[in-house]
């Protein structure tokens, strides 16, 4: 085995070492091909005031057994991220961003459609409202007060719901805790 040979041996080698022990990342990118506005898009506020309805017990019962199941299932409208309150293994944070049929396109703009811009793969809203909720669970220093949970549903179906005010966080349940920002 000649000089030459083992040169290209070595360096083939040490490109492959480059090459395998490199971090390779995939950043998913969307060039853009239309741009518009839209009156508007992703979730509103909460209003904790409708709890007060005569008939919300019975419509929060069928409502979230209804969107429960596909809530933490849906890719389209469920995100996970980073976490902003909490941190280790029992610790999960998903975004919701709202779906794609809350989004009102302004009537006035031509119509985005699969028909007319083929190009496209993704449609992306900037600046959209939508809710982070960490998933953990809640230290033992954390207890709820009578007047902080409330039952709601029917006599076939009901759910009791408990939730304390930390800061700019809501807290729910008792384990693991659903905090939402």
């Amino acid at each position: 085995m000649g000089a030459d040979t083992r040169a290209v041996y070595a360096i083939v080698r040490a490109a492959l070492g480059i090459i395998l022990l490199s971090k390779v990342t995939f950043i998913a990118s969307y060039p853009e091909v239309y741009q518009s506005s839209v009156i508007r898009a992703g979730l509103s506020a909460l209003n904790a005031s409708i709890v007060n309805v005569t008939i919300f017990g019975a419509e929060a019962t069928s409502d979230f057994w209804w969107y429960f199941p596909s809530l933490m299932t849906n890719s389209a409208e469920l995100i996970s991220t980073a976490p902003v309150s909490c941190s280790g293994p029992d610790c999960y944070s998903y975004f919701l961003p709202g779906a794609m049929s809350l989004v009102a396109f302004d009537p006035a703009l031509p119509y985005i459609g699969k028909e007319n811009y083929t190009e496209a793969r993704a449609f992306i809203v900037h600046d959209a409202p939508g809710f982070q909720m960490d998933f953990f669970s809640v230290s033992e220093n954390v207890t709820f007060k009578t007047d902080e949970c409330n039952q709601y549903g029917t006599d076939a179906a009901a759910i009791q719901i408990c939730i304390q005010r930390n800061g700019n966080s809501l807290i729910g349940g008792s384990q693991p805790a659903l905090i939402i920002h």
